[in-house]
């Protein structure tokens, strides 16, 4: 299952077969949060 993350939101999943997805987050910011 994918999980879209909209601009100023946040998803969280405890599911490791769920993706999330997002289409307008920096790569600085995402890889921060990884």
């Amino acid at each position: 299952m994918n999980i879209t993350v909209g601009i100023s939101d946040m998803k969280v999943s405890n599911n490791v077969k769920e993706t999330l997805i997002t289409y307008s987050l920096g790569s600085c910011i995402g890889v921060l949060i990884w």
